[in-house]
């Protein structure tokens, strides 16, 4: 079942990455719906799985085919985690746009075709929808770098000379 290119299928460090940069609530007010496997959801500490479905998180389980299909992946790359594999699988099984910054995972996917993208990506996608100022994407990624968050350092800090640039022309 093919689903909407407006569907993405987050994982747990996207949306640790997003609340590090205190957009969460930006994510959630986007016309775009997020979905997360159920063992994401469960594992989430900081920020809380269950704040995360009350805040527009959607939760799903996958179904035993599902479970096989995540277990396969496993086997195909040993160092990708359990949360991982669910991820790819719900995102592959239902045609959806996966959400990761774990490396491993997006050259899985990639070889699986599945498309993918990564926090600094979605960051993008806010503000081209209008949910996030160019100001407050810039604010939030220097947030997360400072807080530790493992982006892609040198696009980060270009991202955020290049919006606070357009920012200051605008």
């Amino acid at each position: 079942m093919a689903s909407s290119r407006s569907e993405y299928v987050a994982d747990a460090n996207v949306l640790i990455d997003l609340h590090f940069g205190r957009v969460l609530e930006a994510l959630f007010s986007m016309s775009a719906v997020f979905i997360a496997p159920d063992v994401i959801v469960a594992e989430l500490e900081n920020p809380n799985g269950r704040s995360l479905v009350r805040a527009g998180l959607r939760q799903e389980s996958l179904p035993g085919e599902g479970v096989s299909a995540a277990v396969e992946l496993m086997a195909e790359d040993s160092h990708i985690s359990v949360q991982d594999a669910f991820a790819l699988a719900l995102a592959e099984r239902t045609g959806r746009v996966l959400l990761t910054g774990e490396k491993r995972l997006r050259e899985l996917a990639q070889r699986r075709s599945v498309e993918v993208h990564g926090t600094l990506w979605v960051l993008g996608q806010m503000i081209a929808s209008g949910t996030l100022t160019r100001g407050r994407a810039a604010d939030a990624l220097e947030t997360m770098l400072e807080s530790g968050c493992r982006l892609p350092e040198a696009e980060a800090r270009n991202l955020i000379r290049r919006w606070r640039a357009a920012k200051e022309g605008a």
